[in-house]
């Protein structure tokens, strides 16, 4: 679990991740695209999901649960003044490459070490500025009802550093 927190924390179970023997598993370099993102959440109960493991610290007891890591999911296009990001998406990345095209109103993420969908699901900010002033909407997984929905900005009740991603059983 080294390579998936900032602080380099091992954990006591490093070892049971890289194989198939114990009963948990992390998800990461299998999974590179939404339909294997939303078989694993519909197979898995129940799992903790990962961008970079930016604002994360893992303990050194067992993780009793399936980690998916989400890192790989680095796709994005944008359309006119419209930018669709998978979850897995550097934030910083995606924030300069709106300044070179002269596309304002994410600038404050280029120090960001989080991942696009940490970003949301904090609803990151700084110098007065969060993810919540420029959201439009997203599609997130519904564990409960293993199903995809989509949620626009009312939906997603941000506050600081929070929104319903944080409440619920859903995954963006």
């Amino acid at each position: 679990m080294l390579e998936y927190n900032y602080f380099m924390i091992p954990a006591s179970n490093d070892l049971l991740f890289n194989t198939f023997m114990g009963v948990k598993y992390l998800y990461s370099d299998i999974l590179e695209n939404t339909d294997e993102f939303i078989l694993l959440l519909n197979n898995l109960l129940n799992p903790i999901v990962l961008g970079s493991g930016s604002n994360t610290l893992f303990s050194s007891d067992f993780i009793d649960k399936d980690i998916i890591i989400t890192s790989k999911m680095d796709k994005f296009e944008i359309n006119e003044n419209i930018l669709c990001v998978e979850c897995g998406v550097k934030s910083a990345m995606i924030a300069n490459k709106l300044a070179q095209l002269g596309l304002s109103g994410l600038e404050f993420l280029i120090g960001f070490p989080a991942r696009f969908g940490g970003a949301i699901y904090q609803n990151a900010g700084a110098k007065g500025q969060t993810i919540s002033d420029t959201f439009c909407s997203a599609q997130v997984f519904d564990l409960i009802n293993k199903q995809i929905i989509e949620l626009n900005k009312e939906d997603m009740l941000f506050d600081y550093r929070k929104s319903i991603l944080s409440d619920k059983k859903y995954v963006l």
